[in-house]
């Protein structure tokens, strides 16, 4: 199993994705969801994450910000971002960092099951 760590300040997009998303069919368990770049930080210092999917505007460190520092720590890490702005430079500054996907709330559970069933894929292959 891979594991993904969700890191959202909304409460109630954290506990859906928790909830709604089948991770285990999938190949995934949770590491953890947290509601801010620092706790996930704290999770990335000692646990092994395959996968962050984070929000990009948060209170204390934006996403594309903790995705940086997950880089650091966890070279392999993969990581999608989710977001309620379609703002170009925000995009721009996600393709820098290599990030997998980028998703525009509201979340569809269909496309997260989607983008995660090919992630498992290419995480599939590198485990080859």
């Amino acid at each position: 199993m891979y594991k993904v760590l969700i890191v959202d300040d909304e409460a109630v997009i954290r506990r859906g994705l928790s909830r709604i998303i089948p991770w285990e069919q999938m190949g995934f368990e949770l590491a953890g969801a947290v509601g801010d770049a620092k706790k996930a930080l704290e999770i990335l210092e000692h646990t092994q994450v395959d996968v962050v999917l984070t929000d990009i505007r948060m209170p204390d460190i934006c996403g594309l910000e903790l995705i940086g520092h997950a880089k650091e720590r966890q070279p392999g890490i993969k990581s999608v971002v989710i977001s309620g702005y379609s703002e170009f430079d925000y995009a721009v500054e996600a393709l820098k960092l290599k990030v997998e996907n980028y998703i525009l709330k509201p979340l569809d559970p269909h496309k997260i099951r989607e983008i995660f069933e090919a992630l498992k894929k290419v995480l599939d292959e590198e485990q080859r």
